[in-house]
């Protein structure tokens, strides 16, 4: 009955002892798992660089004049593109155009269009492009 009973005891410590070491590795879980949240919201909040260069006033009207090329299909009928920067990322273009007509001094009119270019990671997008097409038009 000895020998029973030891190993009924054993049983019980050894089971006590899988309990413990459980609830204590759960913690040692759940502080991993609290810390590596932390870490992680810690890296979000960090400002990212973008890779590309902002475009300059070159590669706008480089861009842009590929852009009209394609909206337009007669890039003769352009006089000049200008672009200001608005802010980091908008810039503010006037594209000028001849037209067929002649004014009273007997000069070509000049047409413009002003259109709102931003700069996506380096390629120009324009936001009012149906003004662009509808002008080609």
């Amino acid at each position: 009955m000895q020998v029973k009973s030891f190993l009924q005891l054993t049983t019980l410590v050894l089971f006590v002892a899988a309990v413990v070491i459980s609830l204590g590795n759960r913690e040692n879980y759940r502080d991993d798992y609290i810390r590596l949240l932390e870490d992680r919201l810690s890296t979000d909040n960090v400002n990212v660089t973008p890779l590309t260069e902002p475009l300059d006033a070159y590669e706008i009207q480089r861009q842009l004049r590929e852009i009209i090329d394609f909206a337009c299909q007669d890039f003769s009928t352009i006089k000049s593109i200008k672009s200001r920067k608005n802010s980091p990322d908008e810039w503010a273009v006037m594209i000028t155009l001849d037209t067929d007509s002649i004014d009273v001094f007997g000069e070509i009119y000049e047409e413009r269009i002003y259109l709102t270019a931003i700069d996506n990671q380096g390629i120009v997008e324009i936001l009012n492009m149906n003004e662009l097409i509808e002008f080609c038009r």
